[in-house]
């Protein structure tokens, strides 16, 4: 059994076993909880990462939160959340 991630996986598991075929918006909706409801802490942002931040957001989120979100899944909300995540990361580490 793989490791969840985040709420997603366990919505995703629970869709599974009940028989629920999932939509084409399932996967976007599963990537988004899982980045919004995930399950790891996530570690100190490194100055380098910092950095990196603007031109590679995505790479930076995948380190400090120790997940793998994909080019193709770094679209929309996902794209948007991570944003956000990063920026409250940098802004709790500077408090």
């Amino acid at each position: 059994m793989a490791k969840k991630k985040g709420l997603g996986d366990i919505v995703k598991a629970v869709t599974d076993v009940i028989g629920i075929e999932p939509c084409e918006g399932c996967k976007k909706n599963k990537d988004w909880l899982n980045v919004n409801f995930a399950f790891n802490k996530p570690l100190p942002l490194t100055d380098l990462q910092k950095q990196r931040m603007e031109k590679e957001p995505r790479e930076v989120y995948n380190e400090a939160f120790g997940t793998t979100i994909a080019e193709e899944q770094f679209i929309g909300g996902v794209r948007t959340s991570i944003l956000k995540k990063l920026t409250k990361l940098l802004n709790y580490e500077n408090n």
